[in-house]
């Protein structure tokens, strides 16, 4: 493993991560997670993997008009990285505007190895959701 990152370098990850998922290129948004990554996430019932994860994030994407992360500040230390952001999504009339929160473990090569969503889950899931 190289070294370790540097706050700073965390904090330069986490912004082309998400810039790459709000770009919709999940190629390059997975070269940011770690093989072995674990997704916590209230919207499913147990952590998922990093296939998991990239699955649900294609259904999402197909799925909405416009499906966006709004990051409002990512902070880091040498241990966590957490981005603050409201996710902004459209299907048809539904709408979603909803404040959510990452903490994300990074490891030593600056890959997302463990990521705990922090949100609501029935505004997503009424997005997403075909009723």
């Amino acid at each position: 493993m190289g070294a370790k990152l540097s706050p700073r370098e965390r904090i330069a990850r986490a912004h082309a991560l998400y810039a790459a998922l709000n770009a919709g290129d999940l190629d390059r948004a997975a070269e940011y997670l770690s093989d072995d990554l674990v997704f916590h996430s209230p919207v499913f019932p147990k952590p998922v993997d990093k296939d998991a994860l990239r699955a649900a994030t294609q259904r999402i994407v197909d799925a909405t008009d416009e499906y966006t992360l709004d990051i409002h500040d990512i902070l880091a230390n040498n241990e966590h990285v957490v981005a603050v952001f409201t996710v902004r999504g459209r299907r048809g009339e539904r709408v979603l505007n909803e404040p959510g929160v990452h903490v994300i473990h990074m490891d030593d090569a600056g890959k997302v190895a463990e990521l705990w969503a922090v949100t609501d889950p029935k505004p997503h899931l009424a997005l997403w959701g075909d009723s």
